[in-house]
Formats: C-alpha cells, sequence, structure tokens
C-alpha cells in the first residue's frame, strides 16, 4: 500500500523503525508536497548520525501505519546526525 499525502502529514513528529540491532528510529519531521502529476510528496526524516544509511529501500515499521518500504536517499550526514528523503508520486 503507497502512503498517501493526509497519511503521511499524520504521521509527522513519529518514530519509524528500521530492524538492525539495536533497532534504528528515523523521525519523520517534514512533509512536503512536490509540483507534478497526480500527489506528489517527499518525507523528511532525521536519525542518528550512525549506523549512515546507503541509498536504498528499506522496511520500516510504524505503530499506525503499519510496515512500510521507503526507498531512502541520504540527504546529510554529520555529528548532528542524519537526514533522509523519501519520495512519492501516487
Amino acid at each position: 500500500m503507497s502512503l498517501t499525502l493526509t497519511q503521511a502529514r499524520a504521521a509527522l513528529d513519529s518514530g519509524f523503525v528500521l530492524d538492525l540491532t539495536p533497532p534504528l528510529t528515523l523521525w519523520l519531521r517534514e512533509v512536503n508536497p512536490v509540483t507534478g502529476p497526480g500527489e506528489a510528496f517527499s518525507m523528511i526524516f532525521h536519525a542518528p548520525a550512525e549506523p549512515a544509511l546507503s541509498q536504498q529501500t528499506y522496511r520500516l515499521r510504524h505503530e499506525t501505519l503499519g510496515e512500510q518500504w521507503l526507498f531512502l536517499v541520504p540527504l546529510s550526514e554529520g555529528g548532528e546526525g542524519a537526514v533522509y528523503e523519501a519520495l512519492f508520486n501516487n
């Protein structure tokens, strides 16, 4: 199931958990509409700097949205943490 803009906005400031050892929580900090056909938007996640995630698809769990497969793109990494983006075009 693909996320909608409404669902993504409802999940702002909540955690999406990646099953690593130990688990890694990515916090949804922004949901931004994107100009384009259909309902396009981006989700911006903040996470600890380590472990750094490479650009690829990850299975994340959310308490209300359930399991989601998201293609994450690293935007920045540093001492303050990492920022990742997932794009949607429904």
